[in-house]
């Protein structure tokens, strides 16, 4: 296992890591593995950081991919505003079982290729404002004590997002954003996972009209995959589609004026 305390790259020339610095001391070339000429992946693999890694600018370029899986950073891994430009599968981002003490920052950042954070473990905040994924951004098992993305723009819109199993246990954005969020999975990974990890943080802090509007969409979303022929994964069984008219007369239990109404009638 390589140990390094803070370290920060301060220049990512295209066809590698260029040139980086530790703190106290200069962390030399050869600490990373990279392929002949430097145009191999840049490979942390459980590497442990004493304090911050940090990779931040839009000078920072990784043209080939990052594996940082199995990881241990005490401090913040930073990464906003980094160009990940590699688009071919075996290349992207690799943060599978990384463990980050406080921080994981992809604020601004831009990614082309797969995102793999699968198992991985964020004390305190994953920041995804700003950043755009292009392509698989796998969160599955991932354990996150909040996630933020503010604005306007989900990160996701060209990507396939998969965050079955994936907890986080606050989150910060606008309701919108959450919700659409939840529904921005990929249909062949489909699950009512975020959902109910939304439901739960917004009913933790008295927001109980969201919470039952995200239960309810949740299970109406949930109806949707398993009508789904060609790409959905949820099966319902005969009875289960049978009994599904529930959700007419309660709204999933969150709507039951629905109900008094078909009484009415």
């Amino acid at each position: 296992m390589r140990t390094y305390g803070n370290f920060a790259t301060h220049q990512l020339a295209r066809r590698g890591l260029e040139r980086a610095s530790g703190n106290p001391n200069d962390v030399d070339r050869e600490d990373y593995e990279v392929g002949p000429e430097g145009k191999g992946d840049a490979d942390f693999i459980r590497a442990s950081f004493g304090e911050n890694l940090e990779c931040m600018g839009q000078g920072t370029v990784f043209e080939r991919g990052v594996r940082l899986d199995q990881v241990k950073c005490d401090g913040s891994g930073m990464f906003d505003a980094a160009r990940f430009l590699s688009p071919f599968k075996p290349e992207g981002v690799d943060l599978r079982h990384s463990r980050f003490g406080l921080n994981l920052s992809l604020r601004d950042a831009r990614l082309v290729g797969d995102v793999d954070m699968s198992m991985s473990h964020v004390t305190r905040r994953l920041v995804l404002t700003s950043s755009r994924f292009r392509q698989d951004c796998i969160l599955r098992g991932a354990e996150i004590g909040l996630l933020e993305i503010e604005g306007d723009k989900l990160p996701f819109k060209r990507a396939r997002l998969d965050l079955r199993e994936c907890r986080f246990y606050r989150f910060l954005g606008d309701k919108a954003m959450a919700l659409e969020l939840a529904q921005a999975q990929d249909p062949g990974k489909f699950s009512r996972d975020p959902y109910l990890q939304l439901e739960n943080y917004y009913g933790s802090t008295g927001d109980d009209v969201t919470s039952k509007r995200i239960h309810h969409q949740g299970r109406s979303d949930l109806r949707e995959n398993a009508k789904d022929k060609r790409r959905g994964v949820t099966e319902w069984s005969g009875p289960a589609r049978w009994f599904d008219w529930i959700k007419w007369l309660t709204g999933y239990g969150v709507k039951t004026p629905y109900l008094l109404v078909w009484i009415g009638a």
